[in-house]
């Protein structure tokens, strides 16, 4: 410091000046790191309370839906990754910012249940009078897969969703992994529940005096309309797009001037089928071949004598196209909302078909396809229409979805394992050492780990009072019923009916049927992104019980 003479007055070098400024630079940049660290950490907090927060509700749900799960119904659990059109399986990025290194295979099961409770249909009611519901439904957790956005002024699928999803036409969305679904970061994890609806709960209701547009012909229940709300036949692919043999038409359909078309749940916009459990049950136990004719129960009456819907035992479960094949294929062409309904083999290419969903409507006021003008007043579905494509979207940007199941056994004192509960589906590898080695085998195939360990036995009630120790036969459970030879982008059934069909011991005491084995446990394991950075994934895994059956037919 300088001391002016005139003065007195004493001043700071130009040195100490520097000095001063570099200080208070220094600590200006040191509170801006202190400030950007705590931004960045109230950041992260923040996204990892969002990801927790949609899995918590993905839990809370799955396990409200699970405990009403009925054994009136069956279940299916669809085991596969994402695979191109051609069933090759796919390397899959989180988002184009994500080098095509880091892309991996993406695991994307669906998960169909049938529940008992009170369901009503997500349409807007037509008319206050007249809401469809139902006592039961069939719940389905899995992916959707979005449309391609038109780019021609002439409105196409994508502005205008159609009920039947083009499936007359056979054109189809682009598969997981590819095209507007390409990126695992776009990806929605959808909760669809469809109505069963007996048709007489609503046919005896009052028809409103008038409503707008409608004659009093058109407001009649049927098989494709319940509620003046448009509905499946059938739960049933090849069937919803079968029946009836005859379509109603224009006539007596609430939705004037559309296509004679058979909605079909694949399209996004139907969650109503005019069927009921006991329907669903004869379909599956009457075991005939899956195929692209009406169903037909006097079909096979040679064989079931006197009842229409006669089970069967099966004494070669190994055969794709026996009574135990036969029934499986039911199950996932009832189970799988995606499915297209002439694919009668679920081991096909192009049997990763998925229901149709967008994040936004594409056309909610009808403008784009209305070339300015909005949707016709007397044409209230459109927009309806327009809100279902997002009515099931349940988990945004869930990157992957795995659903496997346990008989609730552990592994034994001389496996590595060693109790810790033995996990069925898609063979998947884990590191349980924490050593960063993924090769411990934490899923599998029933009866692929170790059959030994892995066998399950059912105790049988039998007539004259004993008990019986059965074991389950591994060729009941999945399809294909030996899965040991599945190629890498094949799928893996997992299916649980109604009356064991493998079951063949005849003769007192043996009781004449037995339950199908159903599984004690189901694993869910979930990875989420959030959008505001694609590459931050998170995995969360939850165990829910299965309810045992009680007070239900076998």
């Amino acid at each position: 410091m300088s001391v002016d003479r005139r003065t007195g007055h004493r001043g700071f070098t130009l040195l100490e000046m520097l000095i001063a400024v570099g200080a208070v630079t220094l600590i200006a940049l040191g509170l801006s790191r202190v400030f950007t660290a705590t931004g960045e950490t109230v950041r992260v907090g923040r996204r990892v309370s969002n990801l927790n927060e949609y899995a918590s509700m993905l839990e809370r749900q799955l396990r409200s839906d699970v405990a009403s799960m009925s054994r009136e119904g069956f279940l299916v659990i669809k085991h596969r990754v994402a695979v191109d059109s051609a069933g090759f399986p796919l390397l899959v990025q989180l988002a184009p910012d994500q080098p095509v290194a880091s892309a991996r295979n993406r695991r994307v099961d669906e998960l169909t249940f049938f529940a008992t409770g009170r369901f009503n249909t997500q349409r807007e009611a037509v008319h206050p009078s007249r809401i469809a519901s139902g006592t039961a439904a069939r719940i389905y957790f899995g992916h959707g897969v979005r449309y391609p956005q038109s780019l021609t002024s002439t409105p196409s699928a994508f502005d205008v969703p159609q009920l039947d999803d083009g499936q007359a036409a056979g054109s189809l969305p682009s598969p997981l992994g590819v095209g507007v679904n390409q990126y695992a970061s776009d990806w929605c994890l959808l909760r669809h529940v469809t109505v069963l609806n007996n048709q007489l709960a609503t046919a005896l209701d009052p028809f409103p005096p008038t409503i707008a547009g409608l004659t009093i012909q058109e407001m009649p229940d049927n098989d494709l309309q319940v509620a003046l709300q448009p509905a499946m036949s059938s739960i049933f692919a090849n069937q919803a797009r079968l029946n009836p043999p005859t379509h109603p038409g224009d006539g007596r359909l609430a939705r004037d001037g559309e296509p004679n078309v058979y909605p079909a749940a694949s399209s996004g916009l139907v969650d109503i089928a005019t069927t009921d459990l006991q329907e669903i049950r004869q379909t599956i136990l009457d075991a005939q071949p899956y195929g692209t004719s009406i169903f037909n129960p006097d079909a096979d009456s040679g064989i079931d004598g006197g009842d229409r819907f006669a089970f069967q035992a099966d004494t070669n479960p190994s055969d794709l196209n026996g009574v135990t094949s036969n029934m499986k294929r039911w199950m996932i062409g009832g189970a799988l909302p995606g499915l297209v309904w002439n694919n009668t083999n679920p081991l096909a290419s192009n049997a990763d078909s998925r229901m149709r969903f967008e994040f936004r409507p594409p056309d909610l006021l009808g403008v784009v396809s209305g070339n300015g003008d909005p949707w016709p007043e007397n044409e209230p579905w459109r927009r309806v229409d327009q809100m279902m494509l997002s009515a099931s979207n349940f988990v945004p940007h869930c990157t992957e979805f795995i659903v496997e199941w346990s008989f609730g056994k552990v592994y034994t004192d001389n496996d590595p394992r060693r109790g810790q509960l033995i996990w069925h589906g898609l063979l998947r590898r884990g590191d349980i050492n924490g050593n960063g080695q993924t090769n411990t085998v934490i899923a599998a195939p029933y009866r692929q780990i170790d059959p030994n360990v892995e066998r399950y036995f059912q105790r049988i009630e039998r007539r004259d009072g004993t008990e019986l120790l059965r074991e389950v036969d591994p060729r009941l459970i999945h399809f294909p019923p030996e899965p040991a030879g599945l190629n890498p982008g094949q799928a893996l059934y997992s299916c649980f009916g109604y009356l064991d069909p493998t079951y063949t011991l005849t003769g007192y005491p043996n009781p004449a049927t037995i339950p199908w084995a159903w599984p004690k446990l189901l694993r869910i394991t979930i990875s989420l992104v959030d959008p505001t950075d694609p590459l931050n994934e998170q995995t969360f895994q939850f165990v829910i019980e299965v309810p045992d059956a009680q007070g239900e037919r076998f």
